[in-house]
């Protein structure tokens, strides 16, 4: 293989590395930030059941919440 042909290879495969970590860096921050999500809606049923309970009207959850819904 040309020098040439070898210096692009290892170029390209330096960005491929570092382009994965990224994805991996970016998937950690999104598995956490779903993980938060969850725990916010879980709050919110949480305080909207002793809302119903204390026979208040309960809080609106957020429609960006509802698809990290795990019930």
């Amino acid at each position: 293989m040309s020098p040439e042909i070898w210096r692009r290879f290892t170029v390209l495969e330096t960005k491929v590395d570092h382009l994965t970590a990224l994805v991996e860096e970016q998937r950690t921050k999104v598995s956490t930030l779903e993980r938060l999500l969850r725990l916010a809606l879980r709050i919110i049923r949480r305080a909207n059941r002793r809302l119903r309970a204390a026979e208040l009207p309960p809080e609106e959850v957020p429609a960006e919440l509802v698809p990290y819904s795990i019930e």
